[in-house]
């Protein structure tokens, strides 16, 4: 099942290549026009908080220091030390543009901070990122028990003892209920549940208490003397440039476009999930193409019976293709009789009734053509004649002879059996006895009888029908009927053991489709002439 989802993403992916195409160029022009060529240097300073570096630091020591550069780091990018970096150095476009410009680190588990800035020359990164460690310098230098920036460095702290109490409390009482609740008899599964949520508890806790005995240290601490912040290294002109990846975005750009397009055919491809081409019949239908009929004709009738003299030779050449295919597979099989149905909603049946038998007869075969279309008749208007007497009047009354309703037409060797009156259950009627009698005499009489039928699943004719003849055609609309239609119409057939010779896509676009081999009745790629364009409704 895997590989022939793959196999199907592969060929829809292969039918439109030029979609994809098309969105991953689009998305490399823009990103490779949009991206900078300017050359970006970066220059970093390295400052250090607190006194860890002080022999034998505790660990206390470590944690507080590393809590206080956090602080550092998310004061470096307000407005009142970019503003005086602005101010210093005369910069243009303010304390917003230079945030764009400042990347402040604090490293993982130590009392390190990094100020990282970028300019467009090794002197303006440097020049920054120095002036933001030194103003960072100032700032806490300045610091005071009773100044203003002390007091709200003391508040930020005492914030965190009291939020770091809440928990703890939080977690203590969790854990007293959890215990409280172990003490009586539990089902083994909230039993383990429980323990579970006790040690995850008590780790929090112990986390939490380590967290709150740090920050009251450096609370004490900064309560006496308040922990220094100097410079470790300054930063030094880097005369490397971070030289924007153009290409490299160029290509991510592109490898995303084409994602996207990808992802948009794939849910095209199930939104208008229809059978189409040869390998939707083939691989989707499991089915033989018997050949594929262009637009051609008109809603009048006789604009549709193209393969008559005088109509046009390419639309008649598609039905030709067909017969041979179909011959080539009938002589191996014996077929003389043939019902051609369809899934609901599609059109064509009629048509291909009465083209198959013109060009059947220009082979020399006799062709009776019945229409066993009760409720919706057409070949009585294709070919000009009576809709009565015919296959309804033949079923309910014994007085009516094949020779009554069989009616000659002006192609040669073209015989067609019209509805005739209306039946109040056709599907009984065509399962009769009376009516397999009627297909045993045509079929004796004639060449090939060729049978047309009411569209599947709608109702039970052709269903019926199927189990009376040789062989069953299916017309499929090209890009109009379902897969899921389809592939519920071809189970229907199967299930009452119904021989599918194959399938006819019909209305295919005029653009480059099949010819096919006749030897092996399939199909291969050519290109077709464009033909006049129209509506085949029946």
């Amino acid at each position: 099942m895997g590989s022939l989802a793959l196999d199907k993403f592969v060929r829809v992916a292969l039918r439109s290549w030029w979609l994809l195409v098309l969105c991953a160029g689009t998305a490399g022009v823009v990103a490779y026009t949009t991206t900078t060529t300017e050359p970006v240097y970066g220059s970093t300073a390295t400052l250090v908080v607190g006194r860890s570096l002080q022999a034998n630091p505790t660990e206390a020591n470590l944690q507080g220091s590393h809590l206080l550069a956090l602080s550092y780091a998310d004061l470096a990018l307000r407005q009142p030390i970019l503003q005086r970096v602005a101010d210093k150095l005369d910069l243009e476009g303010g304390w917003r543009n230079l945030r764009d410009q400042v990347e402040p680190n604090a490293v993982i588990d130590t009392p390190f901070l990094e100020i990282t800035a970028r300019g467009s020359s090794p002197t303006e990164a440097q020049t920054i990122a120095n002036e933001v460690a030194r103003q960072l310098v100032e700032i806490q230098a300045s610091v005071n028990p009773g100044g203003t920036e002390g007091l709200e460095r003391e508040q930020f702290i005492r914030d965190q003892l009291r939020t770091l109490e809440v928990k703890i409390d939080d977690a203590e009482n969790r854990v007293a209920q959890a215990q409280s609740t172990l003490s009586r008899p539990l089902p083994p599964d909230q039993e383990q549940s429980l323990k579970a949520e006790v040690r995850s508890l008590e780790q929090l806790i112990t986390m939490w208490q380590q967290s709150y005995a740090t920050l009251g240290g450096v609370l004490q601490e900064g309560g006496q003397d308040s922990p220094p912040l100097s410079i470790l290294s300054p930063a030094v002109a880097d005369l490397t440039p971070d030289t924007p990846q153009r290409y490299g975005s160029t290509a991510a750009a592109a490898f995303i476009g084409l994602l996207f397009g990808l992802v948009g055919i794939t849910l095209w491809d199930r939104f208008r999930d229809t059978v189409k081409s040869e390998n939707d019949v083939t691989e989707e239908l499991g089915l033989t193409l018997l050949g594929a009929v262009r637009k051609v004709g008109g809603r009048r009738p006789l604009k549709r019976l193209f393969t008559a003299e005088g109509t046009s030779v390419r639309a008649a050449e598609d039905y030709r293709i067909i017969r041979s295919n179909l011959m080539s597979a009938s002589n191996s099989q014996g077929v003389r009789s043939i019902l051609v149905t369809s899934p609901p909603g599609s059109g064509g049946r009629s048509t291909t009734v009465a083209n198959l038998g013109s060009v059947m007869a220009a082979a020399g075969l006799k062709t009776i053509l019945l229409d066993a279309d009760l409720r919706r008749p057409t070949l009585h208007e294709l070919f000009g004649l009576p809709k009565t007497p015919g296959l309804g009047d033949f079923l309910q009354s014994s007085d009516v002879d094949i020779k009554d309703i069989e009616f000659p037409t002006p192609i040669e060797n073209v015989y067609v059996i019209t509805s005739g009156a209306p039946l109040h259950n056709p599907s009984d009627s065509l399962d009769s006895p009376r009516m397999t009698a009627l297909l045993t005499s045509l079929t004796t009489a004639a060449d090939v009888v060729i049978i047309d039928s009411p569209p599947m699943l709608a109702v039970a004719d052709a269903v019926e029908l199927a189990t009376h003849v040789d062989g069953v055609i299916l017309v499929l609309d090209a890009g109009q009927i379902g897969r899921a239609i389809a592939r519920k119409s071809v189970a229907a057939l199967r299930f009452t053991g119904a021989r599918i010779l194959g399938a006819v896509l019909n209305r295919v676009p005029n653009r480059p489709t099949y010819a096919y081999d006749v030897t092996r009745a399939s199909p291969r790629v050519s290109p077709i002439s464009k033909v006049e364009e129209g509506t085949d409704s029946t």
